[in-house]
C-alpha cells in the first residue's frame, strides 16, 4: 500500500507541476501586451490601421449640402442623405456617425501613447511613431470640433472603473487640445518620407493642419505663422496654365507631386478608391453605354463664379427664369473660361477621355446624360477635377484597374496659401493678403487682384477659395465658419437643361431651407442618453 500511495503522490505532483508550467505560458493563439509593443512589425501594423481610419466621404455628400452641388441620387436615398438641405437634420437619425467612430479611434490613439512608452523600440522609432499619432489624434479632434463645437476631451484610455460622465469642453478648449498635439507632432515628425512610407504624416502635414485649424478658430497670427513653416519645407504649386496641367495634380501618373502635403494613398487591387465610379458621368454617347453613378452635380451658381481667362466676369445665368431660352454659341456660356473651369467641370459638349484608347468622347446633355434618367446629372454638369479621365482607358475599369488608385488629397500647398491670404485680410494686412491670393491666380494665368477695400477683398478671397478648392471638402465647412448659410443654402439651386443640341434653359433643380441651428451637427441622441452630463447642441 505504501508503494501505491507514494506512486500516486508522485503522479499527482507531476501533474500539478506540469499544469503550473502550462498555465504560466502565453496562449499560442494570443499575443501578450509586452510582446506586441516590443515587436516593430506589429507596432507598424497598428499605426497603419490608424491611417486606414482617416476620414474620407467617397460620396462627397458634404459638397452636395452646399451651393456647389446637387447630387444625382434621387428619391429615398436623397431624402435620407440630405436632410440637412431641408432643415430636417435631427439627433435621432443624424446624417453622420462621426461622433462614435472618432471616439473609437481616439481610444486607439490614447492606447498607443500609453503603451509605446514601455516598448524596447529605439527612441528614434518611438518618437517618430508618437509624432504620427499626435497628428492623427489632432486631425480626429479637428473633425469633431468643426462639426459639433466643443467636445469631450480624452487623453487616456478609460477603464470600467473610471468616471465616464465627462462633460464637453468649450470650443476654444478643444482647439487648445488640438494645438498641443500638433506642437508635439511638429517637433517629432520628419520633413518627408521615402519609398513605401510615402503617405505617412510629416512636419508639413502637421503645420498645414495647424494653419487650417488656426484659421477656423480665428487665430489669424497662428495661421500665418503655420503657413510660413509649410513654405520652408520646399513644396511648390504645380503649373496650371492649361486645364491638363492643373488636373495633373490628381493624376495617377503624377502622384506625390510637389504641391501635395498629405494624402490618403490608394493602389489597386490592395487599396481601392471607388470615387471614380461614384462621380463619373453616367451616360456616354453610344456605343460606350453606362459608366458611373453621376454623383456630384455642380450648380449653375458655381459655374457662374469661374472667371473668363482675362479675369473679367463670365456671363451670369443662375436665377434666370425657366421660360428664357438660350443658344450655347450665342450666349458664350462655356467660352473663354479660365483653366480651372475646363479642368474641374464636365459640361455639354466637353470632350473627356482625351488620352483613352477610344479617343475623345463628347458629353451629350440633350439625348444621353439627362436628368430624367437614373443617375443622370440633375444640373447638367459633373465633376472632372480629381477624376483622372485624362488617363482613363476603356473598357470600363475593373476592380484591379489603376483607375481606382486616385489618391485623396487632404492638404496641398494652394490651400495653405489661401489660409494665409484669408488670415491676412482678416487682420487688415491688405498688401500681404493680395500677395498671397495672387500666387493662386497667377498659377492659372489670371491677372492679379488689386482691391484694397478690406470688405470687398474678403469676398474676392472667399470666391477664390471656393473655386480653387471646389469638390475638395472645404465649401461645407467654410460656409459654416463664415456664418453665411442663410445666403448660400437658402432658396433655389440652378442647373442647365438642353432642349436641343444647342438650346438650353436654366432649370430649378432643388430648393433648400436654412436654419442657423445647422451651423453645428446634432450629437447623436443615443450618446446624450448614455451620458447624463452631455449637452446637446442648440436646436436639436
Amino acid at each position: 500500500m505504501k508503494i501505491i500511495n507514494y506512486s500516486i503522490l508522485l503522479l499527482l505532483l507531476f501533474f500539478a507541476t506540469s499544469c503550473s508550467d502550462v498555465l504560466e505560458k502565453s496562449p499560442l493563439n494570443e499575443i501578450s501586451d509586452d510582446a506586441f509593443w516590443n515587436d516593430p512589425v506589429l507596432v507598424s501594423y497598428y499605426i497603419n490601421d490608424l491611417y486606414a481610419n482617416l476620414p474620407l466621404q467617397q460620396y462627397q455628400l458634404g459638397e452636395s449640402r452646399t451651393d456647389n452641388s446637387v447630387h444625382s441620387q434621387r428619391d429615398k436615398w436623397r431624402a435620407s442623405s440630405f436632410l440637412y438641405n431641408y432643415n430636417l437634420e435631427n439627433a435621432d437619425n443624424p446624417s453622420e456617425v462621426t461622433w462614435s467612430t472618432s471616439y473609437e479611434n481616439i481610444r486607439k490613439f490614447n492606447r498607443f501613447v500609453e503603451k509605446i512608452e514601455l516598448s524596447s523600440l529605439s527612441l528614434e522609432e518611438i518618437n517618430s511613431y508618437k509624432g504620427e499619432v499626435y497628428f492623427l489624434r489632432a486631425f480626429t479632434y479637428f473633425e469633431l470640433v468643426k462639426r459639433y463645437g466643443g467636445v469631450v476631451l480624452l487623453n487616456e484610455v478609460l477603464s470600467l472603473k473610471d468616471n465616464w460622465e465627462i462633460p464637453r469642453s468649450t470650443e476654444d478648449e478643444t482647439y487648445d487640445f488640438i494645438f498641443q498635439d500638433l506642437k508635439k507632432a511638429c517637433e517629432l515628425l520628419p520633413d518627408y518620407w521615402e519609398g513605401k512610407d510615402k503617405g505617412r504624416a510629416t512636419k508639413g502635414a502637421a503645420w498645414a493642419l495647424r494653419s487650417r485649424a488656426a484659421l477656423y478658430n480665428k487665430r489669424f497670427d497662428e495661421a500665418i505663422e503655420a503657413a510660413k513653416e509649410v513654405y520652408k519645407l520646399g513644396y511648390n504649386l504645380v503649373p496650371g496654365q492649361t486645364p491638363e496641367q492643373y488636373r495633373s495634380i490628381w493624376w495617377t501618373t503624377n502622384k506625390d507631386n510637389s504641391e501635395i502635403i498629405f494624402d490618403k494613398q490608394f493602389s489597386n487591387p490592395d487599396v481601392s478608391n471607388a470615387m471614380l465610379i461614384y462621380h463619373m458621368v453616367t451616360y456616354i454617347n453610344d456605343p460606350y453605354g453606362d459608366r458611373g453613378w453621376g454623383g456630384l452635380g455642380p450648380t449653375q451658381n458655381l459655374i457662374d463664379q469661374y472667371e473668363l481667362k482675362d479675369g473679367s466676369q463670365a456671363p451670369q445665368f443662375s436665377g434666370k427664369p425657366e421660360t428664357e431660352i438660350f443658344d450655347i454659341h450665342e450666349s458664350g456660356i462655356y467660352e473663354n473660361r479660365e483653366p480651372r473651369f475646363y479642368a474641374s467641370i464636365v459640361f455639354h459638349g466637353a470632350n473627356i477621355w482625351l488620352n483613352g484608347d477610344k479617343g475623345p468622347v463628347a458629353v451629350d446633355r440633350y439625348t444621353m446624360d439627362t436628368p430624367d434618367k437614373g443617375d443622370g446629372s440633375m444640373t447638367g454638369y459633373n465633376v472632372w477635377k480629381w477624376i483622372d479621365y485624362d488617363n482613363y482607358n476603356y473598357p470600363y475599369a475593373g476592380s484591379s484597374s489603376k483607375d481606382h488608385s486616385i489618391n485623396w488629397i487632404y492638404f496641398r500647398l494652394a490651400e495653405v496659401i489661401l489660409n494665409e491670404a484669408e488670415a491676412r485680410v482678416e487682420k487688415g494686412d491688405i498688401t500681404g493678403a493680395l500677395t498671397a491670393v495672387n500666387k493662386i491666380r497667377s498659377r492659372v494665368g489670371l491677372p492679379n487682384l488689386t482691391e484694397t477695400n478690406q470688405i470687398k477683398l474678403r469676398e474676392l478671397i472667399r470666391k477664390e477659395r471656393r473655386i480653387e478648392l471646389a469638390f475638395e471638402d472645404h465649401r461645407f465647412w467654410d460656409i459654416r465658419r463664415w456664418r453665411i448659410g442663410n445666403k448660400t443654402n437658402q432658396g433655389v439651386m440652378s442647373g442647365v437643361r438642353f432642349i436641343s443640341p444647342t438650346k438650353f434653359y436654366i432649370s430649378n433643380t432643388d430648393t433648400r431651407t436654412w436654419d442657423d441651428r445647422l451651423y453645428y451637427h446634432p450629437i447623436p441622441r443615443s450618446e446624450i442618453v448614455r451620458m447624463n452630463v452631455l449637452e446637446q447642441n442648440p436646436g436639436f
